[in-house]
């Protein structure tokens, strides 16, 4: 299990936008079911620095993907209200 950085990344690492579904999750020979993410800004932006391009479809993408994959993070820079 790895984690990467962006979910546009992921996305465009295995030309497939779509998130990971529970029939495809757990099968270990598939290279998608073993890639989850880590977003090294966490709360730092409106963007977390760079970690989402379009919110509007990296958001609804990650909930999907975190139900069976890995989520980590950090934060870089206090960024209040958002970081409060």
């Amino acid at each position: 299990m790895l984690q990467i950085r962006t979910p546009f990344y992921k996305r465009n690492l295995f030309s497939n936008p779509n998130a990971i579904t529970s029939s495809e999750a757990y099968i270990t020979s598939n290279p998608r079911s073993r890639v989850g993410h880590h977003n090294d800004c966490f709360l730092a932006s409106s963007d977390d620095y760079g970690t989402y391009e379009d919110i509007s479809v990296e958001y609804p993408f990650l909930s999907s993907e975190t139900l069976y994959l890995p989520m980590g993070g950090e934060t870089c820079n206090p960024n209040p209200p958002r970081s409060s």
